[in-house]
């Protein structure tokens, strides 16, 4: 699978071959010892999803706004401190995973909340950016999915499969519906 990524990602160019190689070597990291180490588990998780959309730009030869790497940056971190809490919540006495042993739930608790707000804050501060400023429109949507998303984590202790929750709860699925039609019918108005 390396060398058919290294064949199709050739063809395209320097930059997206330098992104490939970093994701590569950040994952091999986390592979042999970086998912051990608490905080920079989930900062690597972050770290590999804004490499994977700085690549996808890079592919299609498309500029992506610093905010909006951001912003997936966050996302991810967001996702990845609500499944380390959704692994902890249910068993805090004997945690599976060796870097949850560094982690307490409220600890947990309050990066969360930070990167929520963060994350909102950052969304909104590439909307003002972005290409029209009418995609500020598209904000409730974000805090709705991201405080939808919260009550699922605290009320049902549903973090530990984000892509199950991201999948299938409908109140999200809307959100996400709303989104993408609201910035699609503003992108081709601009």
């Amino acid at each position: 699978l390396a060398v058919a990524a290294l064949g199709l990602t050739a063809p395209l160019g320097l930059v997206p071959l330098a992104l490939l190689g970093a994701f590569a070597a950040l994952q091999l990291a986390y592979s042999l010892g970086l998912k051990h180490v608490v905080l920079v588990d989930v900062m690597t998780i972050g770290g590999l999803f804004t490499i994977r959309a700085a690549a996808g730009a890079a592919a299609v030869d498309v500029r992506i706004s610093g905010w909006l790497l951001l912003c997936t940056a966050l996302l991810a971190l967001f996702l990845g401190l609500a499944k380390r809490r959704g692994e902890l919540a249910p068993r805090p006495e004997a945690p599976g995973r060796p870097a949850l042993q560094g982690y307490s739930l409220a600890l947990v608790d309050q990066l969360v909340t930070v990167v929520a707000a963060s994350t909102i804050v950052a969304y909104s501060v590439y909307t003002f950016t972005a290409h029209s400023a009418a995609l500020m429109a598209t904000i409730p949507f974000v805090v709705f999915g991201i405080f939808r998303y919260l009550l699922l984590v605290h009320r049902d202790d549903l973090g530990e499969e984000p892509e199950a929750v991201l999948l299938s709860d409908v109140p999200i699925l809307v959100s996400v519906a709303l989104w993408a039609v609201t910035a699609a019918a503003i992108i081709a108005a601009s």
